[in-house]
């Protein structure tokens, strides 16, 4: 058992409190996926690796903070995948921006939130096979 489960068992919180600990234990991970998989992911114009691709990231990117020591997303995040033989496909993982202002007025800028935790993506066959051998594609990579 661990120390915690104890201290509740003891106490005379109410079931909603006590569970609290549990989101501490808890991560939170970004998941981007593609069909078919191994495509190239780049994040904000950083190679990252080939889906499936999974980052722990911190919690407040995508619930928010309630508090100013909480990690929040501070700009758009914009996914570009790419895959010989298929259209490249790009996209933006976060809404905002939302303005952060304290209880008191404060303003401390502005932040993101990504819209989900895992990205879905299916990407479409090029016409001519590789994008590097289409001219016209290559254009618009």
């Amino acid at each position: 058992m661990v120390p915690w489960a104890i201290w509740i068992s003891r106490s005379n919180f109410c079931l909603v409190c006590s569970l609290a600990p549990l989101r501490c234990l808890a991560k939170d991970y970004l998941s981007i996926n593609s069909e078919p998989s191994g495509a190239t992911v780049e994040l904000d114009g950083i190679v990252a690796g080939k889906t499936p691709y999974s980052v722990e990231i911190p919690g407040g990117y995508l619930r928010g903070s309630r508090s100013v020591f909480g990690k929040l997303l501070r700009h758009q995040v914009h996914l570009k995948l790419t895959l010989d033989g298929y259209l490249p496909k790009e996209m933006d993982l976060a809404s905002g921006p939302t303005p952060w202002i304290a209880l008191n007025g404060t303003y401390h800028g502005d932040y993101w939130i990504l819209k989900s935790a895992t990205f879905n993506v299916t990407l479409e066959k090029a016409a001519c096979g590789s994008p590097k051998l289409c001219p016209t594609l290559k254009s618009m990579i």
